[in-house]
């Protein structure tokens, strides 16, 4: 798996929890034809949440690594070239 796609599944599974923080915050428990239905546990969610906001900093710290452009040092072969080099320098 590539780290743009679990950058985007992370995106996608942190989306999905928010809903469901939204829908607890809403009606934490309710009755249904008789039925009492109780949603996750909040706490839970939150740090699930969390979790997944910390897991996609890393991800995404990961992609500017990765992305930044790299010095490199060429070193001349011939003693010429190499003179001309500490002139520039």
């Amino acid at each position: 798996m590539t780290l743009k796609e679990r950058i985007e599944i992370t995106r996608a599974r942190l989306n999905r929890y928010r809903e469901a923080e939204d829908a607890i915050l809403s009606a934490q428990s309710y009755t249904l034809d008789g039925m009492s239905l109780t949603r996750a546990n909040l706490p839970d969610v939150q740090k699930m949440i969390n979790e997944l906001e910390n897991e996609l900093t890393r991800l995404m710290l990961q992609v500017r690594k990765t992305s930044r452009s790299r010095m490199r040092m060429v070193i001349p072969s011939d003693g010429l070239n190499m003179y001309r080099m500490r002139a520039i320098i």
